[in-house]
């Protein structure tokens, strides 16, 4: 039977908000004449005429069309997709997209052939005549009412929800011929291979939204290659690189907003969302230290790959921490709450702009950013279906008591110091100890934590000071090195790895890290902006600061999050100067022992550990991956990542790469070809 006519109307409504299109059908979880009846079907097959079929969730779609011979009834069936995360028992909607398709059906069975249906528990690929094949598409969006039509036997009424119809108008529509298969169903990506949304509300219309805690303080049409971002207080204009970066952004709808969920709350968000080629979902992105500023550059990576993406100052304005002073609600704003509302709101105007909230919602972050990750999959199970926790500062309290800790020595006398020559002579000497140990001799360290070096084996001998460090230098390398024990919880607070010395600045620690230990005990924990370094006491200031803290991101039961279906992605690098990879791994152990199910903890959280390098990127080994495809793959999919392919770039050209593997596995050379190709590694047990 030839199809003349067919219309396909989408329709979503704000209480049932979801997006509506998605690259591969999934699982049909009702096929009936009537909704209340719920039998399996797959997803291939043909529609027969003179039947209303309706297919459960929370999407409804209406087809109607009438055949070519101009005997069979006009009718309609209407849709419901679902899809079910491999993984979990959570169903996931929808799960039908327009360019899908549906391969013609087979068999001998000729029942309901014509006239009206019987009623009957299930439907089979017999039952089906009018074949639906590739659809080439166009799209048109309305706004609207009800919508009633008269379809099927008996001209029964179907009525469209209120709310965005999006009418798709067939341009070709044809059944593919035996042996011809239908284009590949597109993924997110680049743009040419996402669906397209389109926005239901006009941007500058969304400055009236009323929301709770909330003030819409813009929301304006940014032209492709419009936006030039403003440079955060104290800081100077982004680099043209990073200018060049926005220059080739999308239209996108720009709001920002006002979140005061507490009396002395004052959190600034933003939101972008594309004017057309939405993905249908939501990414948050993470902050650094202690925030203070929208990362504007992070978004834009975010919004170029088709997402609607948002972040926020954390509530307050400026880098340092004197903000906190007299101020316990924004420090729960910085410490949690401002990054959980930051994804009940954005959600909310995603919304109201698409009349279609995210199908998933991710977060990612490094450092601090990944800290929140962590913190909201602790809290906040719900918020975020995936999250990349990147070199986490999840024991905030620890690394500030480290970093003050090693300034207290080092402040004292500079003797102890060590320049950039003798780091370098240091780190030479720890990857000639060290480096065969992985099995193959590559100037990386696969795993550090197996390195014993004791730097003492370089202390000078006598007066000679060639190629050498003398005895205060020493034990400021092993003080750089070793862990000490938290006093109140009984915890280890991690040292740096052997493999780390060349991200040492002349004082031995990070200038960053000096800085926010120093500002987290003067104004977090003691509110005294004249507090020193040299008046800390390890054993007492740290218990206090225990006893305040609303940041750190320890707690280990993962259970609420994993239940619902959530993944989580954490990454750290094993040359990390700034927060120590030992965080990481620690934190993972802790996961497993709280939890008792390895298996299960393994199929929703897994931890790469990256060799040589730096704190979220930088440093000598490979250094650049895509967290963000992977973790795609792993909640829209069901497929967890084995291993994720890391590069190092050398002036413009990739020199090396190396799988990285998920802990506690290793990238075990396999002893033939190039050190510097991932193919040549396999991830094993250590």
């Amino acid at each position: 039977m030839k199809i003349s006519v067919f219309r396909l109307i989408l329709a979503t409504s704000r209480a049932t908000a979801s997006p509506f299109l998605r690259p591969n059908p999934g699982s049909i979880t009702s096929v009936a004449r009537e909704p209340t009846t719920m039998p399996t079907f797959g997803t291939s097959g043909t529609l027969a005429s003179g039947m209303t079929y309706v297919w459960s969730a929370s999407l409804t779609v209406a087809f109607s069309f009438t055949s070519g011979s101009g005997t069979a009834p006009r009718w309609a069936a209407a849709l419901e997709a679902t899809r079910q995360n491999p993984t979990s028992n959570r169903k996931r909607a929808p799960g039908f997209m327009a360019n899908t398709s549906l391969a013609p059906a087979t068999g001998s069975r000729r029942s309901n052939r014509a006239g009206p249906a019987t009623t009957r528990s299930g439907f089979e690929a017999s039952d089906l005549s009018t074949p639906l094949g590739n659809m080439a598409v166009e799209y048109t969006a309305l706004r609207g009412g009800e919508r009633f039509e008269k379809h099927g036997p008996g001209g029964r009424d179907m009525a469209v929800s209120r709310g965005l119809l999006l009418v798709l108008v067939v341009a070709s529509l044809m059944s593919p011929a035996p042996g011809q298969s239908s284009p590949a169903a597109r993924t997110s990506g680049s743009p040419s291979q996402r669906p397209s949304f389109i926005a239901a509300a006009s941007c500058k219309g969304l400055a009236s939204l009323t929301l709770p805690n909330a003030t819409i303080t813009l929301a304006r049409r940014v032209d492709a290659g419009a936006f030039t971002p403003s440079a955060p207080a104290g800081s100077a204009a982004p680099p043209a690189a990073a200018a060049q970066a926005f220059r080739v952004l999308p239209a996108f709808c720009r709001v920002a907003a006002t979140l005061r969920p507490s009396s002395d709350s004052d959190i600034k968000i933003e939101l972008w969302m594309p004017a057309a080629e939405w993905n249908g979902k939501f990414q948050a992105v993470g902050n650094g230290a202690f925030m203070g500023s929208i990362p504007y550059a992070a978004m834009a990576t975010a919004l170029g790959r088709g997402y609607a993406t948002g972040s926020t100052d954390t509530g307050h304005a400026g880098g340092g921490a004197a903000w906190a002073v007299g101020h316990p609600e924004k420090l729960i704003d910085y410490g949690w709450r401002a990054v959980h509302e930051l994804a009940v709101t954005s959600k909310k105007i995603l919304a109201s702009y698409y009349e279609a909230g995210p199908q998933f919602s991710y977060w990612n972050g490094c450092s601090a950013g990944g800290r929140q990750g962590l913190k909201e999959a602790q809290r906040f199970p719900s918020d975020f279906d995936g999250i990349i926790a990147g070199a986490p500062g999840l024991d905030w309290t620890g690394r500030a008591a480290q970093a003050v800790r090693i300034a207290q020595v080092l402040e004292k006398t500079d003797a102890a110091r060590l320049s950039q020559a003798e780091r370098q002579l240091l780190h030479g000497a720890v990857i000639e100890a060290c480096d065969a140990l992985d099995g193959v001799k590559d100037g990386l360290l696969e795993s550090p934590q197996r390195c014993t070096f004791d730097p003492g084996v370089l202390q000078c001998k006598g007066s000679d000071r060639a190629a050498c460090l003398t005895a205060p230098q020493v034990e400021t390398a092993r003080l750089m090195y070793s862990s000490a024990v938290n006093p109140k919880t009984k915890r280890e607070i991690a040292g740096l790895e052997r493999g780390s010395e060349l991200g040492w600045t002349d004082l031995g620690w990070t200038g960053s890290a000096r800085a926010t230990g120093l500002d987290q005990f003067r104004f977090l924990v003691f509110g005294d902006p004249t507090w020193d370094v040299q008046k800390f006491d390890f054993h007492s200031d740290i218990v206090r600061a225990e006893e305040s803290d609303t940041i750190n991101a320890l707690d280990p039961n993962l259970k609420p999050f994993i239940d619902r279906g959530g993944k989580l992605v954490q990454y750290h690098g094993w040359s990390d100067p700034q927060i120590a990879p030992g965080n990481s791994t620690q934190y993972y152990t802790r996961v497993l022992e709280a939890l008792g199910r390895a298996s299960e903890v393994h199929d929703s959280y897994r931890l790469f550990m990256a060799p040589g390098m730096a704190h979220c990127g930088g440093g000598e080994g490979p250094n650049r991956f895509d967290m963000v495809s992977a973790l795609e793959q792993w909640v829209e999919h069901g497929r967890a990542p084995d291993q994720i392919v890391a590069s190092l770039t050398v002036n413009g050209t990739v020199a090396r790469t190396r799988p990285l593997c998920p802990y506690p596995q290793v990238a075990a050379y396999k002893g033939t070809g190039s050190a510097d190709e991932a193919a040549n590694f396999v991830c094993t047990a250590r």
